[in-house]
C-alpha cells in the first residue's frame, strides 16, 4: 500500500491468456459489474456506489485496474515412460485497487486540521476544543473506514468473479 491507499495483488490462473481474458469479460457482464476491458489485456473496475450521480467513470468510489499477461508454460513430466511431456498453461492478472481521489484528500486535509489543532492553531476559533477535536477524529475514522471498506469491497467482488 502506498501513500494514496493503492494495494497491489497478483493473482496466477492455470489457463492461457485468452480463454481468461474471456472468462473474466463474461464474468463482469453477467455479474452486473461496471466494468471494462481497456486493452487487449487490460480491464477496469469501479464500486457500485458513486460520489456523484451520473455516468462518469471517476464518480466511483474505488476503482480496480489490472492486466492479463501470459506467462511461460510450465513443462510437467510424462504420464508414462517415453510419452509426450504436458504443458500447463498458466495466466498472471495483476490488480491495482485504489480509492477515489477526493476520499484521499479528505483523509489527508482531516489530519493536517487535527494536527494543527493538537499543537495550538485554532483554525475553527467559534468551536469549543473538545468538540473540534471530536468532530475531526469521527470525520478521519470515517473516511479511513471508508476508503478501506470499499476498497475491500472491490477485492472480494473480484475474487468471486475469478473464482
Amino acid at each position: 500500500m502506498d501513500i494514496f491507499f493503492t494495494q497491489r495483488y497478483q493473482y496466477i490462473l492455470e489457463e492461457d491468456a485468452e480463454s481468461a481474458s474471456v472468462h473474466l469479460l463474461s464474468a463482469l457482464s453477467r455479474a452486473g459489474a461496471k466494468g471494462v476491458i481497456l486493452a487487449e489485456n487490460g480491464f477496469r473496475l469501479g464500486h457500485p456506489w458513486r460520489l456523484t450521480p451520473g455516468a462518469n467513470f471517476h464518480s466511483h468510489l474505488a476503482y480496480l485496474s489490472g492486466s492479463i499477461d501470459p506467462m511461460a508454460p510450465l513443462k510437467s513430466a510424462p504420464q508414462e515412460p517415453g510419452g509426450e511431456p504436458t504443458y500447463i498453461f498458466r495466466t498472471s492478472i495483476e490488480i491495482r485497487i485504489r480509492p477515489n481521489l477526493f476520499l484521499v484528500l479528505i483523509v489527508y486535509l482531516v489530519t493536517i486540521l487535527l494536527g494543527l489543532d493538537l499543537f495550538g492553531i485554532e483554525l475553527l476559533r467559534m468551536v469549543n476544543y473538545l468538540v473540534r477535536l471530536g468532530l475531526f477524529v469521527t470525520i478521519e475514522i470515517f473516511t479511513v473506514w471508508l476508503v478501506f471498506y470499499v476498497t475491500g469491497n472491490l477485492k472480494k467482488r473480484l475474487d468471486k468473479i475469478l473464482m
